[in-house]
């Protein structure tokens, strides 16, 4: 078992859970990554049976990346937190430690608890926030990045109808 959620998100942070039913353990994402879209893409690349896929975000400096490794039809999800993420040469970015690892975790059952995760924060303000986008040609306008909130959850969801 693997459960992710979201708690407080505001300007530049997100708190976010991974409960492995014997460990809860709580990372503060930084707004450099994509987390919401990237857990996303982690649970669609699950669900079409890739062999490896992995999500990486943020706790500045450090970088966590979460790995996804097929293993029949289940997967094995293994949390990583590396040094720097602004390491130069990025050589010298080394894993610290491995947080934790679970097994067999069944895709369409995680899709569902990530899809139904994204679609209560989906509608937070500091989530919408979080997926403005600056316009190139002015600084001072920033326009709304749907591909989160629209895309995303919604090709989450129709893999799960498939």
């Amino acid at each position: 078992m693997l459960e992710i959620t979201f708690g407080r998100i505001e300007a530049g942070w997100a708190h976010m859970w991974f409960d492995t039913g014997t460990t809860r353990m709580e990372v503060h994402i930084s707004y450099l990554t994509e987390p919401f879209a990237d857990l996303a893409d982690l649970a669609l690349a699950m669900q079409r049976g890739e062999p490896r896929a992995q999500m990486q975000f943020t706790e500045e400096p450090r970088e966590y990346r979460l790995i996804a490794t097929r293993t029949g039809g289940k997967y094995d999800l293994r949390l990583e937190r590396w040094t720097d993420i602004y390491c130069n040469p990025k050589e010298d970015n080394k894993l610290e430690k491995v947080c934790f690892e679970v097994s067999g975790i069944e895709p369409t059952a995680f899709a569902q608890q990530v899809c139904t995760e994204l679609k209560r924060v989906a509608v937070f303000p500091a989530v919408q926030e979080w997926q403005m986008k600056d316009d190139d040609e002015d600084d001072d306008i920033r326009v709304p990045d749907y591909q989160f909130r629209d895309a995303k959850i919604a090709e989450l969801e129709q893999a799960l109808m498939a």
